[in-house]
């Protein structure tokens, strides 16, 4: 008898719903996760997937299916409808203490983060153990408080914990029982570094971390099986009596007696801690007599890496009830080292050599520093280390394609005293190529295949090899077999060929169906979906996950992203996005200092995300000082600041661009011979198509106010002369626009690479009646050439005015200084005009110094006036001190040369009128770059090989600034 079928069995669906048991339905749009569609025939398969699909994608705590009979007429109709309830989750966080310091600790150690699934029937009662726990670890005891929460209607939760008590569990006094006397200075040492003190918390952890590290400090000095028992006896007043127990057992001594070895070897050998590790001493060990022949033997050895092959090792072991001691004499014999390492290549000498010496020798001693011959102390002959490196020759030919590759050595032994000195001669006979032979692919596409494997023929060479494996795997997975994987085989012939046989294993192509997202709190899901512009349907390949990465990195909002796919169907993965947002305020802080330039603070507030849309505002302000016009201190009655504000609106009003508003107040310009304030407001659209193109155009209004000038630097006819003096105001509008291409390898710290920059600013003469036009650029590249690195920057800059007269005094070129001629100081280069000094008095300790060095003697002084073009050219060679592990910093050498001078007809200096003004100005000198946690730091010393007396130059410029470069 047939079994009878369910009655929804093979009915066509005709119609698909999600409702929500509270009424609330999540952000997205759940249906196009669903394989059950509409006028398909149902299938429980299909279900079973969806619900798979629904509790990954969405955070539901809850999914049910219900199969509503609609038919109408006898006309079969089924409706899919799925239930479910969306889990709860966590949206706030509230803790309240009697103590700050309590408040940041509890916010520490919540194991929640905003955003996650919280069901508070399941989680108050794990929160409640953990905080418990975690607070009495951390030195809290009597620990009491509330949890209480609340879920809104869109299952949203506030968690609040009020602490009701919590006591420090506080150290009453330390007490310390057997410690050694010559241990006293670094015992107190550890209770400072693990904040052990009368007063502070008792914290597990770090009272833990205290016993090991005392430990470790008794095993050094030799009680290698001391225990350390810790005690902690409550007092009335509900603190802490301390006190370490310390049962020593016997102590180890190693005694050097009698030695005839090398100073480097016996200053090593004198270190207990050295010693015992080269007999092999350690923790645990009972010595006796039969532990004798085994120190032996592991000295023995030791001294053998130092080139005493022959060395005689007595030990004596003499026991007391407290103490073990070793007694150590050596009789070291001759010792071995190596005089001479000679590389001889057959190929080399028929005019086909396979690598250079130089080469040979870098790979020999790639670190094994031992084997550099000519080096202080790195003479003695240690055949593992020069075994080691023997075979590291031999993997370099390898890979190059010599599969039969020979080396010989040959060991020439002369007696110099009491030293034996070796000179190596190693032969190489690297044998004939082995050339590919034929190349097979099994599995894939034909057309992919043929197309990355078409080259693959020459000289057989491992990394040749797997390039093309990696190839091909790139290019299945670019394609959209996403899981695909190549192995591959080498099989050597005769005739010194070898044939290369590649397996694909293809699997499937993967197609995107859905995107989920987790965790945007605050970021509407929208910013997301523009910013990614990802559709369903498209093949998944390791570029489209690493684009979507990059995409996001890009907003700027989210602290970390994590790619899951997801799905049982393997051709169609859902991408879920689980992202944890930064905090939306940003607040920064910095300053720098330099020696031209004055000491400036910075401070900035910031919003990162605007409403969830991704937009950002962002206020600067910057307050500081600069040196007085003609003396060695800061001036501190008119200091130097500004306020500034930027909205930003990204991806508008297309994906590549951004908008931009930006205002300016009171913004103080400090010159060396100059002072000027100005306000304005600017509109721009940025546009970055990637990221190593960035342009930004924008218009720009700015009311600009002379507040203090030199009377020599204004150039007549200038539009500054023609302005009321005793009100010097003028009002500028137009356009300005940047570029930068940016090709280097690391933006923040790059090595190599080249980055060129552009500007350029019109003033369109609506305000000012003055239209002009200013353009600048600027190329700088970085090319490394081992150890050192060049780097090499060419700049210039070119304006004019509509009638010719010279440019504004803001808009000038200036040359000198730490940014541009470092044997120069500010603006001292170009074109300039003569004035009667002002005889300030200065300090009497450096008032010589200021005669010798600032000041002339003539009585008069020249104030350099800018120009309206420049051109500028910087070569640097940089030595990295990697070699001190400072990869960041390096040492410099610099020339620097220049001109600026004037173009229009108009304008007439008294540095022109004398002829003091040559053509290229040129400086060079030392410096050094310095990396620190908070900030880089310049020390550049500038030497002008002529510098010009008459106009109070001199010829050693030095230059510091701290977080400025």
């Amino acid at each position: 008898m047939a079994e009878a079928s369910e009655w929804y069995e093979d009915l066509p669906v005709g119609a698909v719903s999600i409702v929500s048991v509270d009424g609330y339905i999540p952000e997205g749009d759940l249906q196009s996760l669903l394989t059950t569609q509409v006028g398909e025939r149902f299938s429980p398969n299909q279900v079973r997937d969806d619900l798979s699909t629904l509790y990954t994608m969405g955070e539901f705590s809850k999914i049910s299916v219900n199969l509503l009979n609609d038919s109408i007429d006898e006309v079969p109709f089924l409706h899919v409808q799925y239930e479910i309830q969306v889990a709860p989750i966590l949206d706030e966080i509230a803790i309240v203490t009697e103590s700050r310091e309590l408040t940041k600790t509890i916010q520490d150690i919540i194991p929640f983060s905003l955003g996650q699934v919280f069901h508070p029937t399941v989680e108050m009662w794990k929160l409640r153990m953990h905080l418990i726990n975690k607070l009495e670890s951390l030195g809290y005891i009597n620990v009491e408080f509330d949890l209480v929460h609340s879920v809104s209607e869109e299952q949203k939760v506030r968690l609040t914990i009020d602490v009701r008590q919590a006591i420090p569990n506080l150290y009453d006094s330390i007490d310390i029982a057997n410690l050694p006397s010559s241990l006293q200075r670094q015992y107190r040492k550890l209770l400072r570094k693990f904040q052990i003190e009368t007063g502070k918390r008792v914290q597990v952890r770090r009272l833990n971390d205290f016993k090991s590290n005392l430990q470790i400090l008794l095993q050094n000095a030799g009680w290698l099986d001391a225990k350390v028992r810790i005690l902690l006896q409550q007092t009335p007043n509900n603190t802490q009596e301390l006190h370490i127990l310390i049962e020593p057992n016997k102590r180890v001594e190693v005694v050097l007696r009698n030695v005839d070895i090398g100073f480097t070897l016996k200053r090593q050998l004198r270190k207990p801690t050295v010693l015992r590790e080269s007999l092999s001493i350690y923790s645990g060990t009972w010595l006796s007599e039969n532990d004798v022949p085994r120190m032996t033997e592991s000295l023995l050895s030791r001294l053998e890496a130092f080139g005493f092959w022959n060395a005689r090792v007595d030990l004596d072991l003499q026991q007391s009830p407290f103490t073990v001691t070793v007694f150590v004499d050596i009789k070291s014999g001759i010792q071995h080292e190596i005089d001479a390492i000679i590389i001889n290549e057959k190929r080399a000498r028929e005019g086909k050599e396979v690598f250079t010496e130089a080469e040979l020798k870098s790979t020999l001693t790639y670190e094994r520093p031992e084997l550099n011959i000519g080096l202080l102390l790195n003479e003695a002959y240690n055949r593992e280390i020069f075994s080691e490196g023997l075979e590291s020759i031999r993997e370099a030919y390898i890979g190059a394609g010599y599969l039969d590759v020979e080396i010989t050595v040959q060991d020439d032994v002369f007696t110099q005293g009491s030293v034996k000195s070796h000179a190596l001669t190693l032969s190489i006979e690297p044998g004939e190529e082995h050339n590919i032979g034929m190349v097979r692919v099994d599995g894939g596409l034909e057309s992919v295949n043929q197309d990355v494997t078409q080259h693959l023929t020459g000289t057989y060479t491992p990394n040749k090899i797997n390039e093309i494996k990696e190839s091909l795997e790139n290019a299945y997975q670019e394609t959209g077999f996403l899981y695909s994987s190549v192995d591959v085989t080498s099989i050597p012939r005769q005739n010194q060929i070898v044939d290369v046989e590649y397996t694909v294993e293809l699997g499937e192509l993967v197609w995107l169906r859905h995107v989920g997202i987790r965790g945007n709190q605050l970021t509407h899901r929208s910013v997301i979906d523009d910013a990614l512009d990802l559709q369903a349907g498209i093949p998944l390949t390791p570029s489209v996950l690493e684009g979507v990465r990059d995409d996001l990195n890009a907003l700027d909002i989210f602290s970390s992203t994590t790619l899951v796919l997801t799905g049982d169907n393997p051709t169609q993965q859902d991408l879920l996005l689980v992202l944890e947002e930064r905090p939306q305020w940003a607040f920064r802080t910095g300053a720098s200092l330099a020696t031209d330039l004055g000491v400036l603070a910075i401070g900035s507030v910031q919003n990162r995300n605007v409403q969830g849309k991704g937009r950002q505002a962002f206020m600067l302000g910057q307050f500081g000082y600069a040196w007085t016009e003609d003396s060695l201190r800061f001036d501190s009655t008119e200091p130097i600041w500004r306020l500034a504000t930027t909205y930003t609106a990204p991806r508008t009003p297309i994906r590549i661009s951004n908008l931009r508003f930006e205002s300016i107040f009171q913004e103080i310009v400090q010159q060396p011979n100059y002072r000027l304030v100005q306000s304005g407001l600017g509109m721009g659209l940025g546009l970055a198509p990637n990221n190593k193109v960035n342009m930004l155009v924008e218009y720009r209004v700015k009311r600009m106010v002379l507040d203090d000038v030199e009377p020599r630097l204004l150039i007549d006819n200038e539009p500054w002369t023609l302005v009321n003096e005793q009100d010097p105001l003028r009002w500028w509008s137009g356009v300005q626009g940047s570029m930068i291409l940016d090709f280097r390898n690391d933006p923040f710290n790059p090595t190599e690479g080249t980055i060129l920059s552009g500007d350029i600013k019109i003033g369109d003469g609506l305000l000012n009646q003055l239209p002009t036009v200013r353009l600048s650029g600027a190329l700088s590249t970085l090319q490394p050439m081992d150890p050192f690195r060049w780097k090499i920057g060419f700049s210039w800059g070119i304006g004019r005015t509509n009638d010719d007269s010279p440019l504004p005094l803001e808009d000038r070129f200036f040359l000198g200084g730490s940014n541009s001629m470092r044997g120069f100081a500010r603006n001292q280069v170009g074109p300039a005009n003569q004035r009667t000094w002002t005889d300030f008095q200065y300090p009497e300790q450096i008032d010589d110094l200021v005669d010798e060095y600032f000041r002339e003697t003539s009585g008069n002084r020249w104030i350099a006036t800018g120009g309206d073009y420049f051109a500028l050219a910087n070569i640097e060679l940089h030595y990295p001190l990697t070699r001190w592990d400072m990869d960041e910093s390096s040492l410099v050498t610099f020339v620097d040369v220049g001109h600026l001078d004037f173009i229009s007809a108009q304008s007439s200096t008294d540095s022109q009128d004398a002829s003091l003004d040559t053509l290229f100005r040129y400086c060079f000198g030392l410096g050094l770059r310095y990396s620190t946690p908070i900030g880089p730091i310049a020390l550049d010393l500038g030497i002008n090989p002529s510098p010009m007396v008459e106009r109070g130059e001199a010829w050693l410029v030095p230059n510091v600034s701290f977080g400025s470069l």
